[in-house]
């Protein structure tokens, strides 16, 4: 077998699925390990410079090459999601770890040993939130939940040491904010959207009564997103305030904020549309840079907030 039939016969084995280790390769085709390293090396060449869209990836651990029909990132794509999965705290360390792992499977092998290198101090210190739960099998249900629509009856932990209530609810969509996964449920009984953190859930069963979303009560994601702080729904209100701080940390907060500064202020005038509850607690983090003009109502939630505030004192 000349060097040609060998190449396309490893190709033929990387494209059914197989792995290659360069041992193998070395005692199957009677060459050397360094033969058997520019065949692979060939390859990989090969098909990084085609329209095909597959990569030779290592596994490090198992030292075998397999052929990955999905994207390769770059180094900087890969460091910038791992560091972002690593900030959210969301997951188990064993859910993250794999997951970083499963990243870095997909950046040639300079790179992998590099980010590696980079994360390594930041892996071994991770710190998971308290609830402890594995939770990817736990997305995969709910994303076939919301995406069917299915109803379900379930077992809700509002505190870890107290019993559950029951849900009947439309699971409508998942979301992330705070560490947190959250469930946007429409719950009949309530007659409104309610956000549900995921690792609370306890035992969940689909439901076969139908319920449908109303049409008043369909919002979108991404407007949901824009009202919502710390994923609170609840009452839809115009809110205006004054900010004595940098512009940016309104714009960051509240994307669709309306500001203006007139020439003798030295603050901002600020409109935006939020959920009451979520908005009160970022508010009162702000400290004495925020003044809220209206509603009134909303500005008497806040004298009463920071009343009780200053009698624990």
């Amino acid at each position: 077998m000349n060097s040609q039939e060998r190449l396309l016969e490893l190709f033929i084995k990387l494209l059914t699925e197989q792995s290659l280790s360069i041992k193998q390769v070395t005692e199957e085709y009677q060459i050397s390990p360094r033969s058997a390293q520019r065949d692979l090396s060939i390859i990989r060449e090969t098909l990084a410079n085609s329209a095909f869209n597959a990569t030779l990836l290592k596994n490090t651990q198992r030292k075998q090459y397999y052929l990955s029909h999905s994207a390769q990132f770059s180094q900087a794509e890969a460091f910038a999601i791992s560091k972002i999965l690593l900030a959210t705290r969301g997951f188990h360390k064993t859910e993250l770890t794999f997951l970083i792992d499963l990243l870095l499977n997909h950046v040639d092998e300079q790179a992998n040993t590099q980010l590696k290198k980079a994360l390594k101090s930041e892996l071994f210190h991770y710190q998971q939130v308290t609830h402890h739960k594995f939770l990817l099998e736990s997305l995969q249900k709910w994303l076939d939940w919301t995406d069917r629509r299915q109803p379900i009856i379930a077992d809700y932990y509002f505190k870890k040491n107290q019993p559950p209530i029951q849900i009947k609810g439309l699971p409508l969509s998942i979301m992330f904010s705070e560490h947190y996964f959250y469930i946007r449920t429409y719950v009949p009984h309530h007659q409104k959207i309610i956000n549900y953190r995921l690792d609370r859930f306890g035992k969940v069963s689909e439901l076969l009564e139908k319920i449908t979303l109303p049409l008043d009560k369909q919002l979108e994601d991404g407007e949901m997103r824009k009202k919502s702080v710390l994923m609170y729904s609840g009452r839809d209100s115009i809110i205006t305030f004054r900010f004595w701080g940098a512009e940016e940390i309104v714009r960051d907060k509240f994307p669709q904020a309306k500001l203006s500064q007139h020439k003798n202020q030295k603050y901002l005038e600020v409109t935006i549309q939020a959920f009451e509850p979520g908005v009160i607690m970022w508010f009162l983090s702000q400290g004495s840079r925020i003044q809220v003009t209206s509603p009134p109502s909303l500005i008497q939630k806040i004298r009463q907030e920071i009343a009780m505030m200053a009698s624990h004192y």
